[in-house]
């Protein structure tokens, strides 16, 4: 029933097939088992042994492409046409060929996470970021033969790609990957050995699952998700997990304004990280700790920004230096040093774009724009904005948009134009109950100014009639409103 011109092309591919010899044939239907290509070591690992001798016969043959990668070494792939026709003969070869195939592509691939994953906290982070991102549909397809086939070795899986997941892919992709695993192996029942391996990924992965729910805004459900990564963390004995999960929580739980929580957990990470000498956890809590002191509207130590600044080093991470550089900025930037806040959060969004971090430098970017917005330069700052709510949404990230159309509010309401900040507040009013997301502190107190004073200036009547017709937007509407294309 094929249209005669697919049905030349599988003649063609017919005819090319039956000319290779029967190893050829063997070691090319494995291949299918691969997804966006990959390199000689997988080759062998997956497919068999004399990989390279078996791929130089394939190129030559044109039934294998081969390309250098960003280091310039050598990443082999087939066309989606010969992909799909040698998937076809995996399948016909029987069950037991292609669950081996498969089976061995798993394994490369999670010894492959596993192994990359406590580098990502050192000062290959960027190598080995891209190295992983060179392999997502890999570990994509790896995923999901596991999910049915090997639910620990999913969870293992996700627990090892976690932190990469949270910073190269979308926040909502994230957590989905996150939750399949997870999903899965609640599932069953797990003894002896399994049980130790199976408590201690599930509680990396639950720090993922946080992290994730933490960059989509919905803190509640995070906090949820960190309390059980740190109980786990801490029945297993798991202290670097447990440092991690404390420090990240207590973020968490200072957005959602629960302070003791806050104080706790941040002294806890802080005092596990010294102990043991982990240098990245270390160097996080301290440059999350004066974010956490901004939250709580203490007063913070002038020399302390010094230390988070050398301890991030200290780290060798570019990530570290990135946040730290972010969270120095803001401190400086809330303390009333606006000129001298710019050039920390400019430094901070460059080391984001080395790291290919879009979330962080779109924060970096958000940060900018209050800044301009706080000197008065409101043209500047729209157009920062214009820029930032738009990647927010493309990022799933709705909390932070929702938030930015309340900074479009306050500009609104600056220049006298009441009718369109009413709007706007309604608007984000209506979608943060949709989402469930609450303000921090900081952000609660300018938007209790904004609204007192926007009440100050408009009639009642007019403005509950804006507060409305902004209720009614949905996300979209309310951004073009916004920021008009």
């Amino acid at each position: 029933t094929a249209l005669p011109r697919q049905q030349t092309l599988r003649a063609m591919m017919d005819w090319s097939w039956e000319l290779l010899p029967e190893p050829e044939r063997v070691f090319l239907r494995r291949l299918s088992v691969f997804a966006g290509g990959w390199t000689l070591e997988a080759a062998e690992a997956v497919a068999g042994d004399d990989a390279l001798d078996a791929l130089g016969q394939l190129v030559n043959k044109s039934l294998v492409v081969m390309e250098a990668d960003r280091a310039s070494a050598a990443r082999y792939r087939l066309l989606e046409t010969i992909r799909q026709y040698t998937r076809d003969k995996l399948f016909e070869a029987g069950a037991e060929e292609g669950s081996g195939a498969r089976n061995r592509h798993l394994t490369f691939y999670l010894a492959f996470a596993e192994e990359a994953a406590p580098k990502l906290t050192g000062s290959e982070m960027i190598d080995i970021l891209d190295k992983l991102e060179a392999e997502q549909d890999n570990f994509r397809a790896a995923l999901v033969w596991s999910l049915s086939a090997d639910p620990l070795a999913a969870l293992r899986l996700t627990a090892a790609l976690a932190a990469f997941w949270v910073s190269r892919l979308s926040a909502t992709e994230a957590y989905a990957l996150t939750q399949s695993a997870l999903t899965v192996t609640e599932a069953r029942q797990w003894d002896g050995e399994a049980a130790k391996t199976y408590l201690a990924a599930k509680a990396q992965t639950m720090m993922g699952a946080g992290s994730g729910l933490f960059t989509l805004g919905e803190n509640r459900a995070a906090l949820v998700a960190m309390e059980e990564s740190i109980r786990l963390a801490r029945q297993i004995g798991a202290t670097r997990t447990l440092a991690g999960g404390l420090g990240l929580g207590a973020i968490i739980a200072g957005f959602l304004g629960k302070l003791d929580v806050v104080r706790a957990w941040a002294e806890e990470s802080n005092a596990l990280a010294r102990r043991h000498g982990y240098a990245w956890e270390l160097a996080m809590t301290a440059s999350m700790g004066t974010f956490l002191a901004l939250l709580s509207n203490r007063p913070i130590d002038p020399h302390f920004s010094e230390e988070v600044i050398r301890l991030a080093r200290a780290s060798g991470n570019p990530w570290a230096m990135a946040m730290a550089y972010m969270n120095v900025g803001r401190v400086t930037m809330f303390r009333g040093h606006l000129a001298d806040a710019l050039p920390i959060l400019e430094q901070a969004a460059a080391l984001f774009l080395r790291v290919h971090d879009r979330s962080q430098h779109n924060a970096c970017r958000s940060e900018m724009g209050h800044l301009l917005r706080m000197q008065g330069q409101n043209a500047e700052a729209t157009a920062v904005y214009a820029g930032t709510i738009r990647v927010w949404l493309e990022l799933g990230q709705r909390a932070a948009a929702t938030h930015e159309l309340e900074c479009f509010a306050f500009i609104a309401a600056g220049q006298g134009n009441c009718e369109r900040a009413a709007r706007l507040f309604g608007a984000a009013e209506a979608l943060r109950e949709a989402i469930g997301s609450s303000m921090t502190p900081i952000e609660r107190r300018e938007y209790d100014a904004g609204v007192s004073q926007l009440r100050g200036l408009m009639d009642e009547v007019a403005l509950a009639h804006a507060w409305a017709a902004g209720r009614a937007m949905d996300m979209d509407q309310a951004i073009d409103y916004a920021a008009p294309r």
